[in-house]
């Protein structure tokens, strides 16, 4: 992602040894890491977090990454237990880097199998969807909270989200009742 001033934003995965990026290293030896670079316009890297650790005989999957154009990013992690190698005790995890390059973790609970689909950021708001064969469950992380809302029946094809708004366009096998409202049709926006 372009950082408008010469430079890019990227998400690099090592699996089970670092390697040399820009004069940097990235990753470790015997573990897979997703990290977050920012990448200067004369190539060399001057930020580099890890968004998601796990030694290589306990792996975590990554069901969604994005980056915000405000120098943010966020990923979503899944593990068969708890993710206490992300410092969390629940199996899913939001991990969060804020445009000064603090990283930050939260864990919630809820069906996840690596399903994500449509997962975006804005500033101050990150949007993404789980897909489950019940439904769909829309999370979004704005003001400092994960909310959560149920979508019965129906899979997300894709989302967006901006600084205020989280827009999404899914399809269900039947009508839609959400948040009270019902949705009449096989495709939502």
């Amino acid at each position: 992602l372009p950082d408008g001033s010469g430079g890019l934003f990227a998400v690099l995965s090592t699996t089970n040894q670092p390697v040399q990026v820009g004069g940097v290293t990235v990753g470790a030896s015997q573990t897979n890491v997703l990290a977050f670079v920012h990448v200067t316009p004369s190539a060399t890297i001057d930020r580099n977090v890890t968004l998601v650790s796990s030694p290589r005989n306990m792996p975590v999957g990554v069901s969604g990454v994005s980056l915000g154009v405000d120098g943010s990013a966020a990923a979503v992690a899944s593990g068969n237990g708890p993710l206490t190698r992300l410092g969390v005790p629940e199996s899913n995890a939001l991990v969060r880097v804020a445009p000064d390059g603090t990283r930050t973790v939260h864990g919630f609970a809820g069906p996840f199998a690596n399903s994500g689909v449509g997962f975006s950021v804005d500033t101050g708001r990150i949007a993404f969807a789980v897909n489950t064969n019940a439904g769909a469950t829309l999370y979004q992380w704005s003001g400092g909270q994960l909310q959560s809302l149920a979508l019965p029946g129906a899979t997300v094809q894709s989302l967006h989200a901006t600084a205020t708004t989280t827009v999404l366009m899914a399809t269900s096998t039947a009508d839609l009742s959400i948040a009270g409202r019902s949705l009449t049709g096989r495709r939502h926006v």
